[in-house]
């Protein structure tokens, strides 16, 4: 029988019903905001001039399309890039970019703010090529260092987990193309990261000229502009959709896909303390938190929550919150954001991820938000004889 002490909401951490039959009012299972002073924050975009808003490069399922560019004067050229083979483990990415590459505040802020795991992405190749020269496939978010494959905070480093190389299409001739001579890149050549709409990065893939062999990896790797064949998991895929603000704190209906991130997430975490030196006990099953970590005679009691969105919302229960609360130890809360899963042999897995650790957590009650009540039936009155 399940603790209700220890029901999880959150996506990947255990099933989303209470377990067994209340005959009680219970107390609600609240959904916890993480506050601006916290956390980097998404925060609102700085846009840029005109047209090229955030709305501008996004797909009708949740993913968006960048042109990243590089140049020989920048001491970088994508030729580097493809001399490398595609890394089949999506934790050994290659990683791009950094404040020494990218100097523009627009595109450091898209990069920070915007990027998630399996967006799109054409290589751009400024001088002297002045030319598309590939694709791409993102697989983190902008993070600020990246230590035991995860990524941590926010910055303009991002890594790429698949690539390929293509015939140059000129600055000239997309230029002077009717779809694409209103993209970003034509009307603002400068920056670093400029902004595709689907029906640009559509046209974009029917002028680059790629062969059978190359449609088929477009197909396969960034499912676009066709779904990739063979069925899947409900909601797995390369595309992470956002975790909207005061939304359901992005629970997962799939099981394996719940599984998959919790595994995650829990993996990422536990690694965390380990290089910290903890001796780190799983206590998910038998407690209302899910680590146990100690140095000597301290202990640390960590909450995980792991999430394929921003993290921004995450579900807690009422022991979850009472445990944070207590003054006997240190709660952490440590949320794992942005998962990647792929599906191997049939069933999905976790990648990925860029981790956040609030320490010496305590929610506040301004930060709660009651989203479930159970509610008592009165039973029926008798009819009197």
């Amino acid at each position: 029988m399940t603790n209700p002490s220890k029901i999880k909401g959150m996506v990947g951490n255990g099933p989303s019903c209470w377990g067994r039959v209340a005959l009680r009012p219970r107390p609600p299972i609240y959904a916890a905001h993480a506050r601006p002073g916290d956390s980097a924050g998404a925060g609102s975009e700085t846009l840029m001039r005109g047209k090229y808003t955030g709305g501008y490069n996004l797909f009708a399922d949740g993913r968006r399309a960048w042109m990243f560019q590089a140049s020989d004067e920048a001491g970088w050229n994508f030729e580097k890039l493809f001399a490398d083979p595609c890394s089949v483990n999506p934790e050994a990415g290659r990683q791009m970019c950094g404040d020494g590459w990218v100097k523009s505040a627009p595109s450091r802020k898209r990069i920070r703010d915007e990027f998630q795991p399996g967006h799109l992405m054409f290589l751009y190749q400024a001088a002297p090529k002045k030319a598309v020269v590939g694709l791409a496939r993102l697989a983190s978010h902008g993070y600020a260092q990246r230590r035991n494959h995860v990524a941590q905070g926010k910055g303009t480093y991002f890594d790429l987990d698949w690539w390929m190389s293509t015939a140059p299409l000129s600055f000239d001739a997309f230029k002077s193309d009717p779809v694409l001579a209103g993209m970003e890149k034509a009307r603002i050549a400068q920056g670093t990261i400029s902004r595709v709409s689907e029906a640009e990065a559509r046209r974009l893939l029917e002028v680059l000229s790629l062969d059978a062999e190359q449609w088929a990896a477009v197909k396969r790797e960034w499912r676009f502009p066709a779904q990739r064949s063979g069925k899947l998991p409900k909601g797995v895929g390369s595309a992470t959709p956002t975790l909207k603000r005061g939304g359901d704190g992005g629970r997962e209906d799939d099981p394996e896909v719940r599984r998959a991130i919790e595994a995650r997430s829990m993996h990422v975490v536990q690694e965390h303390y380990k290089t910290l030196g903890c001796k780190v006990e799983v206590t998910a099953s038998t407690h209302p938190f899910d680590l146990r970590c100690r140095w000597g005679s301290k202990e640390v009691r960590v909450e995980v929550k792991g999430t394929r969105g921003e993290g921004a919302i995450v579900e807690l229960t009422v022991g979850e919150v009472e445990n944070a609360r207590g003054a006997a130890w240190r709660t952490d809360l440590a949320i794992v954001s942005g998962i990647v899963l792929r599906v191997q042999r049939g069933i999905p897995v976790g990648f990925g991820g860029q981790l956040r650790i609030l320490e010496d957590w305590s929610p506040r009650l301004d930060d709660l938000t009651p989203t479930r009540f159970l509610y008592v039936v009165p039973q029926e009155r008798k009819a009197s004889k």
